[in-house]
This record gives structure tokens, C-alpha cells and sequence, in this order.
């Protein structure tokens, strides 16, 4: 261990290139309650399902899947923010936590922050675009049935939220009325 610098003293280039392992890109909030801890168990629940960046996984489903297990940890005096920012990096792997890891010390104050950058840099516009082109461009067969047509428009589709879903289908029957107005 070097010994410690006065503040005249200055960095050596081993100094910058290991980097201080003490830094944590997460402020993690204060936490009222006596004896809070997070059990070796739920951690290992988190890594179970762990996002490493790859082709075939998706983002959403694995914030979906991170929010549905915090929600079966409530202590309390401690928040719900304070709990998912806590858990969080244990269920990125790979790419994703080099990502996380590549944020300066204290970066993501809030849970919100934490998940609209994660999601903004593993969900990216391109993809948003494609599904929204996809959504907008469906159209259902007059001989298909509603179900056959829907399911055709999910295929290869992680997830359309319920609102885009309902749109859609919106939009489809007021294709079809038009067509038909027009015959």
C-alpha cells in the first residue's frame, strides 16, 4: 500500500491507472432502520437473473423481472429506492456492468436515474423505432382472424406495452371501418 500523499504530493501513473476500488457509482441513500441488511439469499435471487448485454436478451423483461423481485423486500425505515439501488448492480454481468462500472463515483443519486439510463443506453432508439414501425404498419387480414393478426404482430417483439398494443389495435379497426366505407 503506497503511503499516504500530502497535498503537495503528486500521483504517480500507477496511481490513475489502478483507480480507487473505495469509489461506488451509486450514492446509495441513508437508511433509518437499525440492523439493515440484505439478506445473501436475495442477492443471489438478483444474480440469478443476471443482463449482460447480449443479441439475445432484453432489457425491459430484465428491469421487469429486477422490480418484480425487489418488490419481496420491504424493511422498514428503509426506501424502496434505497433497496433497488443497492440490489441493482448485483444483476448485471459483462458488458452491463462495465457500463455501470464506467460511471464516475456518486453518478446515480436515484433509483429513476439509475433506470432511464440503463434503459436509454441497452434499449436503444433504433430498437424503439423498429417496434414503433412495426406497431404502425400492422395490418390485419380481412379473412384473419383478431387473435391470429395479434399474435403475428408480437412475433419477435419482446414487449409492446399495453397503451401501443391497444393503439394498434385502435388503429386497425379504424383502417378496416375506412375500407370499408370506401366499398
Amino acid at each position: 500500500m503506497p503511503p499516504p500523499r500530502g497535498p503537495q504530493q503528486r500521483k504517480r501513473l500507477h496511481d490513475y491507472v489502478a483507480g480507487d476500488i473505495d469509489e461506488e457509482d451509486i450514492y446509495y441513500p441513508r437508511v433509518e432502520a437499525n440492523n439493515f441488511e440484505i439478506k445473501p439469499a436475495m442477492i443471489s435471487l438478483i444474480s440469478n437473473n443476471q443482463f449482460g448485454c447480449s443479441k439475445s436478451e432484453d432489457p425491459t423483461s430484465h428491469m421487469r423481472q429486477f422490480l418484480r423481485v425487489c418488490k419481496t423486500l420491504k424493511i422498514n425505515g428503509v426506501s424502496v429506492d434505497a433497496i433497488r439501488l443497492r440490489l441493482f448492480p448485483f444483476s448485471l454481468r459483462d458488458d452491463a456492468q462495465v457500463w455501470l462500472d464506467s460511471h464516475p463515483a456518486d453518478h446515480f443519486q436515484t433509483w429513476d436515474q439509475l433506470h432511464h439510463e440503463f434503459m436509454r443506453e441497452f434499449y436503444p432508439l433504433s430498437k424503439a423505432s423498429r417496434l414503433k414501425k412495426q406497431i404502425q404498419e400492422f395490418k390485419q387480414m380481412s379473412s384473419e382472424s383478431f387473435e391470429r393478426s395479434n399474435k403475428k404482430l408480437g412475433a419477435g417483439i419482446y414487449e409492446i406495452d399495453q397503451t401501443s398494443a391497444l393503439v394498434a389495435k385502435l388503429d386497425s379497426v379504424v383502417h378496416m371501418v375506412q375500407k370499408l366505407a370506401q366499398n
